[in-house]
């Protein structure tokens, strides 16, 4: 049968039509002319292994009016957290074209704000929501899958406050998402599966913000994270749900066509390296490159859909979308976190003094000794404080010791030792000696 099959298909070459097939959306084969499913040639199909992936390619095609879908944005746009989250939504494409890593925006508030409004009607620009959007109430192998089968088109992953942190953790979502490739998976028949890859962005919402005091500094640097309403009205939140629902996959197809005619990477990456010197220079920020970069490519998204979909003038697009960008980081400084060693250190020295008691000789159990305005402490205490708050005790220490919040000894040898010995209840130990932070000096 299989030789039949071979025989029959080089018989028939030039008269069996030829069909392509495709398994993701966004840009095909590195072409910066075709995009699935917007902008391509020929005739392609969407085909996966699961009916839930299927449906993403039934969820991209387009329905209801663009203009009844336009005049919404026109009205939901001028709030600035919704113009972001929306502009958002049209750089998830554009990624590509200026090598930018994965990264998350991430939108919090009360109840009633239009989180999940504005989420599902950015997402609308490329498809029907309700195919194109994911829950934090699923495994990472799912949300990998559906990161994959987006590939360019951005990932809204709605509720945080749904996410069963004993089947993942928040961290390991921003991680694996943001590293934007799948892990390496063994296939049940032997071999391996291939690895799934991705380059868009991420837009989720919740009550909560997404990073905590604990959160290492890479998961910080791929969030940026807003606090605020970015719909008001709640009347108008109900409409956008509406609006989303019957009016999917139009403005996408627009916004595509204007980019693979008028954009290249080379004009992309200019722009891109522009807009970011504007934004540094008019906020003088002091905000970490990683988040600059993100923000910007956010605001290169405001810019083309400016021209794109609203017909704005160029210099008009422009100029708005630089507005964007420094209002969005004036809201973000405000949230910012220090880094993962200076929020170590607040939380130590916030420790200490409220356990200020248990530094003395008769305590029990005793955390160690103050004596000249310094704290000795005993390690294992300090590293079982820092563990249970969700802090590394090496990364932490070693911080402490390289920013010079601690004593520091030489040994024989002439190596430099962190912890220096000293006589707690008659027995003589290694301690971490904490300076400088009685009567408020640090």
């Amino acid at each position: 049968m299989v030789a039949y099959l071979i025989d029959y298909e080089n018989e028939n070459i030039n008269i069996i039509p030829l069909v392509k097939s495709i398994s993701r959306a966004g840009w095909i084969n590195d072409n910066k002319l075709e995009f699935f499913p917007c902008k391509y040639n020929g005739n392609i199909i969407f085909e996966s292994e699961t009916s839930e992936l299927d449906a993403i390619s039934q969820g991209t095609i387009p329905h209801g009016d663009f203009e009844l879908w336009k005049k919404y944005a026109e009205i939901t746009i001028k709030n600035p957290f919704a113009r972001f989250i929306i502009a958002a939504s049209f750089a998830s494409p554009i990624l590509k074209l200026i090598d930018s890593r994965v990264f998350f925006v991430h939108i919090w508030h009360d109840s009633q704000s239009g989180k999940t409004a504005i989420i599902k009607f950015a997402v609308s620009v490329w498809g029907d929501p309700s195919k194109l959007m994911g829950s934090f109430n699923a495994t990472s192998v799912g949300l990998e899958r559906m990161a994959g089968a987006l590939k360019h088109l951005p990932f809204g992953i709605d509720e945080l406050n749904v996410l069963n942190e004993n089947k993942t953790s928040i961290e390991k979502i921003i991680y694996s998402l943001g590293n934007g490739f799948g892990r390496l998976r063994g296939n049940k028949t032997g071999g391996m599966q291939s690895i799934l890859s991705w380059q868009n962005i991420m837009l989720t919402s919740g009550e909560q913000p997404i990073n905590n005091e604990s959160s290492n500094d890479g998961a910080i640097t791929r969030v940026l994270e807003l606090y605020g309403k970015p719909v008001e009205d709640t009347k108008l939140a109900h409409e956008l749900h509406n609006i989303s629902k019957t009016n999917y996959a139009l403005a996408g197809r627009e916004f595509m066509e204007f980019i693979t005619k008028n954009i290249n990477a080379k004009i992309a990456k200019e722009e891109y390296t522009k807009i970011i010197n504007e934004i540094d220079f008019k906020c003088n920020s002091g905000i970490s490159k990683a988040h600059i970069d993100s923000l910007a490519a956010v605001c290169l998204g405001d810019y083309y859909a400016g021209i794109a979909i609203f017909k704005k003038p160029q210099k008009e697009a422009w100029t708005e979308a630089v507005i964007l960008g420094v209002k969005i980081l004036k809201n973000f400084k405000e949230l910012q976190k220090p880094d993962t060693i200076k929020r170590a250190w607040n939380f130590v020295t916030g420790w200490i003094a409220s356990n200020k008691n248990r530094f003395s000789p008769d305590s029990t159990p005793c955390y160690g000794k103050i004596e000249q305005e310094k704290i000795y402490i005993i390690p294992n205490i300090l590293k079982q404080s820092l563990e249970e708050n969700g802090f590394n005790y090496a990364k932490v220490t070693r911080g402490f010791k390289d920013r010079n919040f601690i004593e520091t000894c030489i040994d024989s040898k002439g190596h430099v030792k962190m912890q220096v010995a000293k006589s707690i209840n008659g027995i003589v130990q290694k301690c971490f000696c904490i300076k400088e932070v009685i009567g408020g000096k640090n």
